[in-house]
């Protein structure tokens, strides 16, 4: 069978139903690829294979040795779906895993690592329509080299993220931090800071929550800094407990379960201006990887900043 992915997406598409595949030597059995995953445009499970087949080159630098979690849709939006944190039954053994301990659950959690694209292709075959990472890679769970500033508008109103994203562009290029930033896909905007992993999750989550305090001070009435709900009404609500330990968020690139299939897409802080959440879907954010290619490229090239370093800088910002 064919292992380059043009090739690979041909022979998907020319199936109806089930077909097994060798791919780098790992033997796959895809089934039901004509089942819908999209009711409205009418895609199918074979289109979702596809479509990470195509953006492996871009999503998989983003996955590897990344812990993660996969919300499955195994018949498609309209039906039940689930986040799936062990490694399911029956997975090939050559599916790459790393036992992780939750003393809050008194557990061991098994996740799959995807570090290549028979992992990913698996994946999709499983039914995953998002992929959701940690922050850490497999060589310390427990210090992050990714800090999130997850804007989420409580308006509902995607303009309110873009504000709210610009703000904190802002501080972190006062704090001579490098950002970048994409669309979750939905409502929102992720604004990732990359670190040198030496400080803890709750340092991150601390760090975090620090500098949206500033924003607040600056821009009274603007960010929302309860939980509650109510509380939040009409304002923009910084998530900073997705810095947590076993937190994760979606994955550049993936998509998501939305009607029209959406994708969480890196963007510049220049695009942020006309950028659309819906622009990028799974039908069309291959030609515009082929133009721009990935804007997250190098995201840790010249790191060297540690969180400890961030929380410095923002204290004598803060005076």
């Amino acid at each position: 069978m064919p292992t380059d992915t043009r090739e690979l997406r041909r022979t998907i598409t020319a199936q109806r139903r089930e077909l097994t595949l060798d791919i780098a030597g790992r033997s796959l059995h895809l089934t039901n690829l004509d089942k819908v995953f999209w009711p409205q445009p009418g895609w199918r499970k074979a289109d979702l294979i596809n479509y990470y087949i195509g953006v492996s080159p871009y999503i998989l630098p983003h996955l590897r040795r990344r812990p993660l979690v996969m919300v499955r849709y195994p018949d498609g939006i309209a039906g039940e779906s689930w986040f799936h944190k062990d490694v399911p039954g029956g997975a090939p053994n050559w599916i790459q895993t790393i036992r992780v301990r939750h003393e809050a659950e008194k557990r061991d959690v098994h996740y799959v690592v995807c570090d290549d694209l028979a992992t990913l292709v698996w994946l999709a075959q499983m039914g995953t329509i998002e992929i959701h990472t940690w922050s850490t890679t497999v060589d310390d769970v427990t210090r992050p080299d990714l800090a999130v500033f997850d804007v989420d508008p409580q308006t509902g109103i995607f303009a309110d993220a873009v504000d709210g994203a610009r703000m904190i562009c802002d501080l972190l290029d006062e704090l001579r931090l490098k950002r970048y930033l994409k669309t979750t896909g939905k409502r929102g905007i992720h604004v990732f800071v990359p670190l040198n992993p030496g400080g803890l999750h709750a340092e991150v989550r601390d760090f975090v929550h620090q500098a949206v305090l500033l924003l607040d001070r600056r821009c009274p009435g603007q960010f929302a800094l309860s939980y509650l709900k109510a509380q939040r009404k009409g304002r923009i609500f910084v998530d900073y407990a997705q810095n947590s330990f076993g937190k994760t968020n979606v994955a550049p690139y993936s998509l998501r379960a939305t009607p029209d299939a959406t994708a969480s897409t890196p963007v510049r802080r220049s695009d942020l201006a006309r950028v659309d959440p819906h622009a990028y879907r799974l039908d069309n954010l291959g030609r515009r990887l082929a133009r721009s290619g990935d804007l997250w490229a190098g995201l840790h090239d010249g790191v060297t900043v540690t969180v400890s370093e961030a929380r410095r800088r923002l204290e004598a910002l803060s005076g």
